[in-house]
């Protein structure tokens, strides 16, 4: 899972989240997607602008190194269209 915890381009205050789970070119993948605005979708991303993102402190989007799936993404899809946030 990626993340972070700023405001990305003031677009919201809650949390930027990604599930990215297949890489389709050495940019490009596939996965689910929350721009902290209460739509996560499912869609491809570009994993270059993930890593040019700063938040307002500056600070890059993190990996979470310990982020174990333990279901399917259409699972965790499900559930964040009902939650309207990615909750892994």
């Amino acid at each position: 899972m990626l993340t972070t915890q700023e405001n990305v381009e003031s677009t919201s205050t809650r949390p930027v989240s990604r599930v990215p789970t297949r890489l389709y070119d050495p940019d490009i993948a596939f996965g689910l997607c929350d721009l902290g605005m209460g739509c996560p979708e499912l869609g491809s991303v570009s994993l270059s602008e993930i890593t040019a993102l700063r938040g307002a402190l500056g600070l890059p989007v993190e990996r979470d190194r310990h982020f174990k799936a333990t279901k399917r993404l259409s699972a965790y899809a499900e559930e964040a269209t009902r939650l309207n946030r990615i909750q892994a």
